[in-house]
């Protein structure tokens, strides 16, 4: 499962990781939740899942959230791979939004892990 080993990077990196959205967010900390889920039937009881995984946090400051998102791919990734026991060629970054609320930017990366599941 990658939004657990998602969780555990994002902690070791030294944020708080909460499991549920939250409507805010103090500095140091962020939310990783299921986004959404792809399933495609290869042959019968073999399926693709792609789960895609929603990573979200507020930032004050926006001339360096650019280069500290960058930061924040690079790192996960690195992380990922590091610490996933399955094949994680297929951890990838779908998409970024930054959303501003009043004084705060909400920052939303969107990952995503595709993997074959096979049933019996």
């Amino acid at each position: 499962m990658i939004i657990p080993t998602v969780r555990e990077v994002l902690t070791n990196l030294g944020w708080i990781v909460h499991d549920r959205r939250q409507e805010s967010l103090p500095p140091d900390e962020m939310t990783v939740v299921l986004d959404d889920v792809d399933v495609e039937i290869e042959t019968t009881l073999t399926y693709h899942l792609t789960t895609f995984v929603l990573i979200e946090w507020d930032a004050v400051n926006p001339d360096e959230l650019p280069i500290k998102i960058v930061e924040l791919i690079g790192t996960l990734e690195k992380g990922v791979i590091e610490t996933a026991q399955d094949n994680v060629t297929t951890f990838k970054f779908v998409k970024c939004d930054t959303i501003p609320l009043g004084l705060l930017y909400r920052v939303q990366l969107v990952v995503s892990y595709r993997e074959v599941v096979e049933i019996w």
